[in-house]
């Protein structure tokens, strides 16, 4: 198990959340036609800052929620004693759907100061019912990204060698290479 030193997260300002939360979700719901259903997302919305460093399971953010990187650098890996496996990264906009499985084997790592927002599945589903246009968000936003982010990471794994993986993560995520460390870097690049 990993274990940080210090202060794992810092208190975010409440309009920082605010300006995050509208910039991620007004371009999928309107806020003039349909702020009811905004003011109900927000309800359903955790905010959770990391400092770098930061390592946190999945468990611990509970399994059926939508985690969304609003800001900073996210690495998600599985842990058992031989061994760790990088399998996700998280950029700003990078949204990961946890589970109950992946919440059992997963844990993030903030690489950067990053902020998330948390979504819970569960509530959302109820709200659909109260506010159809709800689920624009899992049809032209939560879905779409999430799997985006997980083909890109097989795709990257698919790879026959580490020139091929190195082009094209630097590729899909411009200027990761500078951004991630070098332990990390190379877990996805010589995979």
């Amino acid at each position: 198990m990993i274990i940080n030193p210090g202060k794992t997260t810092y208190q975010a300002n409440p309009v920082m959340n605010l300006r995050d939360f509208l910039r991620l979700f007004s371009p999928v719901i309107d806020n003039h036609q349909h702020a009811e259903a905004l003011r109900f997302l927000y309800a359903c919305t955790r905010f959770q800052n990391l400092n770098k460093s930061t390592v946190i399971p999945l468990s611990k953010l509970a399994p059926d929620q939508f985690i969304i990187v609003s800001e900073g650098l996210i690495n998600g890996f599985t842990m058992n004693e031989l061994y760790r496996q990088d399998i996700w990264i998280g950029v700003s906009g990078s949204i990961l759907i946890s589970d109950r499985f992946s919440a059992q084997n997963m844990q993030i790592e903030a690489l950067e100061l990053s902020r998330l927002l948390i979504l819970d599945a569960k509530a959302l589903e109820a709200g659909c019912v109260q506010y159809p246009i709800i689920n624009r968000l899992f049809s032209h936003l939560l879905y779409p990204k999430a799997v985006s982010g997980l083909e890109h990471i097989s795709h990257l794994f698919r790879l026959d060698n580490a020139s091929a993986r190195k082009g094209y993560l630097e590729k899909t995520y411009p200027g990761i290479e500078k951004r991630l460390s070098p332990a990390v870097y190379a877990a996805y690049v010589e995979h």
